[in-house]
């Protein structure tokens, strides 16, 4: 996770996990870049109650891709006090299924400034939730860890080039 985040240039990157009945979902791992707050004040919460809007979103397989937190709809309410009280300027979610359904999602946060999120770059983040999710489900089901392989997909789906096609950072 870190390196995907250093590679994007984000602040936060997180992977959340929806419990088995869609009820809950929490984040299970968070990487901040260097100078950026890692704690969330609600990361024993649970995330379906703190953010409902974008919930339902995951569960219908939304994407949620914000250049600024001010375009979110007037009734995600709970989302943009959430945004402001961690200092997210812009986001990227993305839901994360297994076998068509949704088992979480993978999501990035810029805090620093505002940022882009090309339609090229979301549909090759879904791809990266799909590693993700598929890496997860393979863990829960055989209690191993996921090949190798792992980066190297990585790697191939981001390609070797910024969203900005200023040239990435080294991934070794």
């Amino acid at each position: 996770l870190a390196l995907l985040g250093e590679h994007m240039s984000v602040d936060r990157a997180f992977v959340a996990r929806f419990s088995s009945d869609k009820s809950d979902f929490r984040p299970l791992f968070v990487w901040a870049a260097d100078g950026t707050a890692q704690a969330d004040p609600n990361e024993s919460a649970n995330m379906a109650e703190v953010a409902p809007w974008m919930t339902a979103r995951m569960l219908r397989g939304e994407d949620v891709v914000l250049r600024s937190i001010d375009k979110l709809p007037p009734e995600a309410v709970p989302e943009r006090a959430y945004a402001k009280a961690m200092g997210i300027q812009s986001t990227a979610i993305i839901p994360m299924t297994v076998g068509g359904d949704v088992a979480g999602n993978i999501g990035f946060d810029s805090i620093r400034a505002p940022r882009d999120w090309s339609r090229h770059l979301v549909r090759r983040l879904r791809l990266v939730g799909e590693l993700f999710a598929g890496a997860l489900a393979r863990k829960e089901a055989h209690n191993v860890p996921p090949p190798l392989s792992t980066c190297s997909l990585l790697r191939s789906t981001l390609g070797s080039r910024t969203p900005s096609g200023s040239s990435a950072r080294s991934w070794a």
